[in-house]
């Protein structure tokens, strides 16, 4: 039942559709469980005005032979149901309604070239129905002109019968070959569809088939990949199930960023989620189209992050946290178990008993007892209302990386885990489904180690490793490890960050104020980028910046000019002496470029730098975190491996402790954050 319409405020109109179910072939697994997540966080947007919400999706049913999915018809996502809604959308929304349309399942191309979403369709004869692109566009255009803020996400690829990498492990690709019928019909229909048509549109063929997407005007898209490129399934570690990355790491992102800003902008919303995709996901890159500054899903609120988390009490004593793997809940996080009316004015604020999650559930966690503050507390005791707290400022992930038949012997031991304690590898048989890694290793035809990355293309910034002997697998081992441990430092972040902190500084981007689409700054080769940074509290900042270099190398870009490895930024100054310097802003430029090394190499002209800007209220050293470059030359590491490939986990390990332990500064406790951005600098090889 649609909520009643508000006279006064605006409504909020949400479209989720996932389809998992299609009659004829490619079945996908992940966009129902997309779409259950997604209702599941935009249900915690705090929100004074009525939502209405169309839900439609498809679940593939035990039997595919069938032919319909298990959910009752008028909740399928079917041309003629989805049209419906988008209609109603259209004729009783009002100037200042805000409108989020979220798509999870295959795309296409359709004969005129543009993107089209492929619906279900239950007649058996005509498996699938394409919906235009270009339609949808048209309607979030009318919407726009009309005063609506609307939000599109699209959690599909457009490429067609292109499945670039098809065979890659634990994946599937959400793309559909171009269906003929579909095509003609949604030609026929376009006038009962939504809007009437701009034939003069039409006949310029000189506008791009998918500028509604790339150039969007008064609206905001989130989509999963770029027009041509191939959107993946991912199987998540923890329990399994596949799902589609660009709505998982959307979820997280909205997690992340709500610890930061109770009214997120899109912009702040991407730069997270780009970061996430990056270091978890980096064989999809998000694009972000329209107005950044435009707060996510126009004027919603999340609610304050406190930092508590409801605890449930199952009938068999068993302790359940109110949170799962769409809040980022991880095997291994620990909690501190509070009853239900502890508060700031609590006399203690130790807490009874601290807790480990066990096993992670979609929106749900169970918790194991690892230890007992106060030792009358028991606890059978706890009930259904104490709250838990998150006490686990970041979790040890490990990295994987995939093992191709013919070098799982050589590089797979018994210890190999505890030697390399970032690095989690994994043994498949060749053309076995399983957990897709950020890297792999095969042997190549001239029977060297070759690290290839997540999508299975050569990583030509690594060199090649000739087969045989201890030095060589070790040598190996060592890269994997630097790589596991480069892309765990690149993925720190604060998880626990106190709010006031993060208000109390700002960074600014120089020369350019914001990315390009895909996320990254763009410059050339010897072009300046940086960052002003500005403290707006009431206390100095003490700030270290790293630089995560195309060799694989981590560098402090402060330990030269300033030994400490940071810089001191002084609050305002509140002296009234005319003379009296504002010293509360530091501009950092840097002068980018692409290592003589690797120019050409491999036919590149580019590469990439994650600046990762780390903002401390104590003066705290960051150089446990630096990483050697790893040569091209193969020689080099074999007859002399570098220590830092190896041995320097303790050091690592120990100050990521007393980073996380939040231990006391002077003026109180210890707080931190993080931003990271990445640049991608090009060389025109012709000049070279």
């Amino acid at each position: 039942m649609m909520a009643e319409l508000s006279e006064v405020a605006p409504i909020h109109w949400v479209v989720l559709v996932g389809i998992d179910y299609y009659v004829k072939d490619r079945c996908l697994q992940g966009c129902v469980r997309d779409v259950t997540g997604i209702q599941h966080t935009l249900n915690q947007l705090k929100s004074p005005a009525p939502v209405n919400a169309f839900v439609f999706t498809a679940t593939t049913p035990p039997d595919r032979s069938i032919g319909y999915p298990l959910e009752d018809s008028t909740a399928w996502p079917t041309y003629d149901n989805i049209i419906g809604a988008l209609n109603t959308v259209k004729d009783r929304s009002r100037p200042g309604d805000l409108v989020y349309i979220h798509y999870s399942g295959h795309g296409t191309r359709l004969s005129s070239g543009q993107m089209a979403l492929v619906l279900y369709d239950p007649d058996p004869r005509t498996p699938y129905a394409s919906f235009p692109g270009r339609l949808l566009g048209r309607l979030l255009q009318r919407l726009s002109a009309k005063g609506v803020l609307a939000t599109l996400v699209l959690d599909c690829c457009f490429s067609g019968g292109i499945l670039r990498g098809e065979n890659l492990q634990g994946v599937a690709a959400r793309s559909i070959d171009y269906n003929l019928y579909s095509d003609a019909r949604a030609a026929q229909e376009v006038n009962t569809l939504l809007l009437e048509v701009d034939d003069h549109a039409r006949r310029n063929s000189s506008i791009h088939p998918d500028d509604w997407l790339v150039n969007p005007e008064g609206y905001v898209i989130l989509s999963a990949t770029s027009p041509h490129e191939t959107a993946w399934e991912m199987v998540l570690k923890q329990t399994g199930e596949p799902r589609g990355a660009l709505t998982y790491f959307l979820i997280l992102a909205l997690n992340g960023v709500r610890n930061r800003d109770s009214t997120p902008t899109v912009g702040a919303i991407y730069q997270h989620l780009h970061a996430l995709f990056h270091v978890h996901w980096p064989r999809q890159t998000p694009m972000r189209y329209g107005n950044q500054e435009m707060v996510f899903f126009g004027q919603l609120r999340l609610p304050p992050a406190d930092g508590f988390v409801s605890i449930l009490k199952a009938d068999d004593g068993k302790l359940c946290l109110a949170a799962g793997e769409a809040h980022n809940v991880q095997v291994g996080d620990e909690y501190a178990i509070y009853p239900f009316d502890f508060g700031p004015s609590s006399q203690s604020r130790e807490p009874p008993i601290t807790a480990r999650v066990a096993e992670v559930q979609p929106l749900t966690s169970e918790l194991v007892e690892i230890g007992r503050v106060h030792a009358h507390t028991r606890t059978h005791e706890i009930e259904t209302g104490w709250k838990a707290k998150l006490v686990t400022a970041f979790p040890r992930q490990c990295i994987s990386a995939g093992l191709s038949r013919a070098v799982r012997d050589d590089l797979l031991f018994s210890d190999t885990r505890e030697q390399y304690p970032y690095l989690h590898l994994s043994a498949l048989e060749d053309g076995e489904e399983g957990p897709a890694c950020t890297f792999n290793v095969t042997v190549n035809q001239r029977n060297e180690y070759e690290i290839l990355d997540g999508s299975h293309h050569r990583i030509w910034s690594l060199p090649t490793i000739p087969r045989g002997g201890t030095k060589a697998h070790e040598a190996a081992l060592g890269i994997l490890q630097q790589l596991a441990k480069f892309k765990y430092i690149e993925g720190i972040e604060n998880r626990t960050p106190d709010p006031t902190f993060e208000k109390s500084f700002s960074l600014l981007t120089v020369p350019a104020p914001e990315p390009a689409a895909t996320g990254s700054f763009e410059v050339g080769h010897g072009d300046e980028w940086g960052l002003v940074i500005e403290n707006r509290g009431e206390a100095n900042l003490y700030v270290a910046m790293l630089n995560l270099g195309p060799s694989w190398q981590i560098v402090d870009l402060f330990s030269d000019a300033y030994m400490s490895g940071f810089i001191v930024i002084p609050p305002k100054s509140t002296s009234t002496w005319e003379g009296a310097a504002n010293k509360s802003q530091e501009e950092v430029r840097l002068r980018m470029e692409v290592p003589e090394t690797l120019r050409g190499v491999g036919g590149l002209n580019r590469c990439e730098d994650v600046i990762k800007v780390f903002v401390t209220n104590t003066a705290t050293s960051f150089s446990p975190l630096t990483l050697p470059e790893i040569p091209l030359d193969a020689k080099d590491l074999i007859h002399n491996t570098p220590q830092g490939y190896r041995n320097s986990d303790d050091q690592l390990t120990d100050f990521l402790q007393v980073l996380a332990s939040g231990s006391q500064s002077r003026g109180g406790p210890s707080h931190w954050a993080t931003r990271t951005f990445i640049v991608l600098t090009t060389f025109d090889l012709g000049k070279g």
